[in-house]
């Protein structure tokens, strides 16, 4: 035997090993992402928010006018209280549900009047603002959405010798004008918004009607400025009236200063 071949050989056994060779593939990761729901229990629900800390009047745009929407039952999942547009106050019910950065609620109005219809909105934990929208029973209607800031009524009373006009805002009104009056009627204003006015019609100059009438609107204040937005009635000529807030406990004057008229305060006697 020659060795002249050996070179030879051993190529030919080493091409047939490498061909005899399996190539491996690629081992490729798979990462399995498991989602559990989480329920949270009765001490989850404590921390994330106090039913109390969101009771109150929430005020802003609705469209083209003022609303006020008052949570005055709050649980973990129940909700109940009215809300105030164009001087119709209206009660809502409805669920509640916690979330992690805010508390959820649909409540819906009794839905015997035309307009009524249901709001879905959150409420941040701290109860300050609250961002939703209405949908109308009737879709005929258009649904709106709102955006509504904490009426938060202030606790501080100032003496009447020391307030001054610019010092009334939406938070301290009723303190100086719960109960205003002039020749013609007076008006009772409540916390919630509403006011109502209330008069006796007369047969002739000098002889008044025996039956009562009332109407209600809703009101806000803004730079020494009441806007009172009234229902249907005889008295105002305009559906939104504008009144000049005066008030000057240093001289004994308080009231509201309409075109046509001037209503007086009573908290002062």
């Amino acid at each position: 035997m020659k060795l002249t071949y050996l070179p030879g050989l051993l190529l030919f056994v080493m091409l047939v090993s490498c061909s005899g060779k399996e190539e491996e593939a690629p081992v490729k990761e798979t990462v399995t992402r498991v989602e559990k729901e989480i329920e949270l229990s009765q001490d989850d629900l404590d921390r994330l928010f106090e039913p109390d800390s969101l009771l109150g009047t929430y005020a802003g745009n609705f469209g083209k006018s003022e609303i006020r929407v008052a949570l005055n039952y709050v649980s973990e999942s129940h909700a109940v209280g009215t809300n105030l547009h164009r001087g119709v106050q209206r009660n809502i019910a409805g669920n509640v549900t916690p979330k992690a950065n805010a508390i959820e609620f649909e409540l819906s109005e009794p839905g015997d009047h035309p307009f009524d219809g249901t709001f879905r909105f959150a409420v941040d934990k701290d109860g300050r603002t609250m961002k939703g929208n209405w949908t109308p029973n009737d879709p005929e209607f258009k649904s709106k959405s709102f955006k509504l800031k904490r009426v938060v009524k202030s606790s501080k009373y100032i003496p009447f010798e020391k307030v001054k006009t610019s010092m009334i805002d939406n938070s301290n009104f009723t303190h100086y004008f719960s109960y205003v009056s002039d020749s013609t009627g007076n008006i009772v204003f409540e916390n919630s918004g509403l006011c109502t006015f209330s008069y006796y019609p007369k047969y002739d100059h000098e002889t008044f009607k025996d039956q009562m009438i009332t109407f209600n609107g809703n009101w806000s204040v803004a730079n020494g400025t009441l806007t009172v937005v009234w229902n249907e009635n005889n008295i105002f000529k305009e559906k939104k009236s504008l009144m000049d807030i005066h008030i000057d406990g240093a001289n004994w004057e308080i009231y509201l200063k309409h075109p046509e008229h001037t209503f007086h305060s009573n908290e002062m006697f």
